[in-house]
């Protein structure tokens, strides 16, 4: 994500996905990338109204912690709906446990 001309990390709110290194981490990105790829990605950082609020830290390993929109597609609930990613109940809540078209 770019805000104010700078390159911002991003990890989705209550969404778990398979990290650089483990099997299935390239499906896994190729998807995210061609989900946003050149389209405007709107987030909202955890604590401004998210799912993940009052149950996730703000920030994770120099990343913002946030729940991301392309416009009105959510782009967690897309990746769990895809199974490339899946919902982690104790920050989310079980927003993601049912893909929610």
């Amino acid at each position: 994500m770019i805000e104010d001309g700078k390159k911002v990390r991003v990890r989705l709110c209550g969404v778990d996905s398979r990290e650089r290194g483990q099997p299935g981490y390239g499906q896994a990105a190729g998807d995210l990338s061609r989900l946003i790829e050149g389209k405007e990605v709107a987030c909202i950082q955890v604590g401004g109204g998210t799912p993940c609020d009052g149950r996730s830290k703000k920030t994770n390993r120099d990343r913002i912690v946030a729940q991301c929109f392309i416009g009105d597609k959510e782009v967690g609930m897309e990746m769990v709906c895809a199974a490339t990613g899946r919902d982690m109940l104790e920050f989310s809540a079980g927003h993601y446990a049912t893909c929610k078209r």
